[in-house]
């Protein structure tokens, strides 16, 4: 053999022995940004769901909203933390199509007020209309876990099952930003 096969063939076996170790590490899932999670046959484990967005809880098929080891997200607890539903990376193209579409101003938020069905699947994609940080987050403490930040333009996502009825109050949770109007409420039925 001359150096140049040689090249090839230990280049080739580089390759697939450290897909092989990738995939033996991670106990045969392997993970697409924004999209399901993928697991081979026979490794043991099965599928978490969909995420509606890069970054964000997953999605079952029976629709209930998870974190990638398959637990349910917990409306009460710290936003961010692991129990919480996760918002999103930027969102950069389209925001998922059955998404709420939020804008804060300075003006306020807009739509100020919606409504979804108690237990279902709600996307909320929030987007900074002007050139300030916003917090968007709800008041309830059943809703504490739901928050969005971003930044001037920026638009993020977070995915969660809508709490049980009630009339469920937003605000800016920046100082001073909900005296000023940043302020609405989701209606749960």
């Amino acid at each position: 053999m001359d150096k140049k096969t040689i090249i090839y063939v230990v280049v080739a076996v580089l390759v697939v022995g450290g897909l092989a170790a990738y995939v033996f590490t991670n106990k045969g899932q392997i993970n697409f940004p924004g999209g399901e999670e993928v697991v081979e046959e026979g490794s043991g484990t099965s599928a978490v769901g969909e995420q509606t967005a890069d970054g964000t809880s997953y999605v079952t098929e029976d629709g209930k909203v998870v974190n990638s080891d398959g637990s349910e997200v917990d409306l009460t607890v710290e936003p961010g933390s692991p129990n919480a539903p996760q918002q999103s990376a930027l969102v950069t193209g389209d925001v998922p199509k059955d998404a709420i579409e939020i804008g804060i101003s300075s003006t306020g938020i807009i739509p100020n007020s919606f409504e979804v069905k108690s237990g279902k699947v709600v996307t909320l994609a929030v987007t900074s209309t002007d050139t300030q940080t916003h917090l968007f987050k709800f008041t309830d403490p059943s809703m504490a876990a739901v928050a969005v930040g971003v930044g001037p333009g920026e638009t993020r996502v977070i995915t969660f099952n809508a709490p049980k009825d009630g009339t469920y109050d937003f605000v800016c949770d920046v100082p001073g930003h909900s005296g000023r109007g940043e302020s609405g409420t989701m209606t749960v039925k």
